[in-house]
């Protein structure tokens, strides 16, 4: 089996982050603590169980009998371990600020302290959680970001520091997940082998190549019949791929919508009548059909579903209205908009370039000078997107509100309590701390009402495209077809059978 995706991760474990292509190879390699069924509801994973102390406490118990790939015992002191690591002022990470609720947690971040409140050991099975609110959604913030521990004799010789860099061969040949590192093709792939130790058993998949290399390099594998089964997240790779003898081609969707955030703490991005000037101006269905090839839809608001209020704004093409609202809004004619991007690959991705080049295009229709700036390197780029928050402006994945529930209403409404977000609405916030502490389905959707409302208006974020993704088969492939259509078989490569 062999996934394409373009840039190598920032790293192979999401307590490091979940973000830059360093989900699903850390949901390979790291067992999470809990996990997600293919209904999206959370179920257990190295927890087979845990009940709630009070509405900040939660008790788990660890199955009995897990190892570690070289057959060490996993235990919680691994659990204590991976959060204390995960919240080290050194460490410089981003999952850390989707866990903020958590007891203690700034008192880490700051480095008053190297011991996280929130975790305690109670014996090698049995552990808590604390939050310091009431957070219904710190179970679905484990679960959806396959929050795992890695193994304390292996990492505790590492500086929180050096954490990211060091998940490189032979570390991560020590996991606790369905597969294992067995070895990286330098600036091409990543080759995971079968985990024998694993808790539910060795895999029925062999082997699982990353390809992080550009498209010459999943062809390569293609044209030596090295694969059966891949996912592809490029109409480019696929279409390349279309073409081998061998292979065959089928579009899903995936749960991946995309927004454009501006910097709001910023004074010159701060009015709400030039963001929604710019969320008028988005002319989607050229984005979505010619830029991306028809490998992604239009969105025109965060708040899918049930969620969205019919009252709510919704932000579709329209340049008269996008005019209008620049008009009405603060914005200096002088001032320039910075559209901000990664590093330039060695193998630039045209789709990338290309929307870069209609959004400058696009706002120079609304009457808004700007400008493209690249940050030096991955590293950079990150802090100041997700940690540091200096950025301008720049385009952004996200899961929708619908799916993920409080998850995504606190890592993206709120700048109180996770100080993840970089604009601020009181309202929203008051909301925001209802919503997290809710349980019941009905009154949980009504008060996202109420905030969807409020965020159409405000515009933090401007709702752009949700990406599809290519299924890729042998045509001698004898499987499930259709595996991977779902979220959870794309997260679940130990349940995939590819014999037939």
């Amino acid at each position: 089996m062999v996934n394409h995706y373009g840039a190598k991760p920032y790293a192979l474990w999401s307590g490091v982050t979940f973000w830059a292509n360093a989900g699903q190879p850390s949901r390979i390699l790291w067992a999470p603590i809990v996990d997600l069924d293919e209904n999206l509801k959370i179920m257990p994973g190295l927890a087979e169980s845990w009940e709630a102390v009070d509405n900040k406490t939660t008790k788990f118990h660890l199955r009995s009998g897990l190892k570690w790939s070289d057959g060490t015992p996993l235990t919680t002191k691994d659990i204590v371990f991976s959060f204390n690591m995960m919240f080290n002022k050194d460490s410089a990470n981003n999952t850390a600020l989707e866990l903020a609720t958590l007891l203690g947690a700034s008192d880490v971040k700051s480095g008053k302290t190297n011991q996280l409140a929130a975790v305690k050991a109670l014996d090698d099975s049995t552990f808590t959680l604390e939050t310091s609110i009431p957070d219904s959604s710190i179970l679905y913030t484990l679960a959806t970001r396959w929050i795992g521990p890695i193994p304390e004799h292996i990492y505790s010789t590492v500086a929180p520091k050096d954490l990211r860099a060091s998940f490189e061969s032979p570390g991560a040949k020590v996991t606790s997940g369905p597969f294992t590192f067995s070895r990286e093709e330098t600036d091409k792939w990543y080759e995971f082998v079968a985990n024998p130790s694993y808790w539910q058993g060795r895999p029925k998949l062999d082997r699982i190549i990353w390809v992080y290399g550009n498209i010459g390099d999943m062809v390569a594998l293609a044209a030596q019949n090295r694969f059966q089964f891949s996912f592809a997240n490029s109409p480019d790779v696929a279409n390349a791929l279309a073409k081998q003898p061998g292979y065959n081609i089928k579009w899903v969707d995936y749960i991946q919508p995309y927004r454009f955030e501006f910097n709001a703490s910023l004074k010159q991005y701060s009015d709400p009548n030039f963001r929604k000037s710019v969320a008028y101006a988005i002319d989607r269905d050229t984005l979505t059909k010619q830029i991306y090839k028809g490998y992604a839809t239009p969105q025109t608001t965060d708040f899918l579903g049930d969620l969205l209020d019919p009252k709510a704004e919704v932000y579709s093409f329209n340049m008269d209205k996008a005019r209008t609202l620049l008009k009405q809004s603060s914005w200096n004619a002088s001032d320039t908009v910075r559209l901000e991007t990664g590093p330039l690959q060695a193998n630039p991705d045209p789709i990338a370039e290309a929307e870069l080049a209609a959004w400058q295009e696009w706002l120079k229709e609304l009457g808004v000078k700007s400008a493209i700036y690249r940050y030096p390197d991955n590293n950079s780029a990150n802090d100041a997107w997700q940690v540091k928050f200096t950025f301008q402006s720049h385009e952004n994945p996200h899961r929708p509100y619908n799916i993920y529930g409080p998850l995504e209403m606190k890592n993206y409404l709120a700048c109180k309590p996770t100080n993840y977000a970089v604009w601020c609405n009181e309202q929203v916030n008051s909301l925001l701390s209802q919503i997290l502490a809710e349980t019941d389905q009905a009154k949980y959707v009504q008060i996202a009402r109420q905030m969807s409302v409020i965020v159409a208006d405000q515009a933090p974020y401007i709702p752009t495209k949700a990406t599809r993704w290519a299924i890729v088969t042998a045509k001698n492939f004898s499987g499930n077809s259709d595996v991977g259509e779902g979220y959870f078989l794309y997260m679940h490569p130990e349940k995939w059978d590819l014999t037939g």
